[in-house]
């Protein structure tokens, strides 16, 4: 996927491993890069990937079962 937003990037996780995933912060949604994903990959990987691209965290919120992406404490 070349050229695609951060957002969009988490949709289509959110479709292909049904779950949610929240952006915390509205400018990294609109921030655009390229990923190769596979199918081998698993979605731990893939969020620490992004989220160490762009110097964000994840965390999983059972409350909600949300993978929450925010700023990086």
């Amino acid at each position: 996927m070349n050229d695609i937003t951060f957002d969009a990037i988490c949709r289509q996780l959110e479709q292909r491993y049904h779950v949610n995933i929240e952006i915390q912060d509205g400018e990294l949604k609109e921030k655009k890069f390229t990923i190769i994903l596979t199918s081998n990959d698993d979605l731990k990987g893939i969020l620490a990937m992004v989220c160490d691209f762009n110097g964000v965290a994840y965390y999983f919120n059972a409350t909600n079962e949300t993978y929450m992406i925010s700023a990086a404490h």
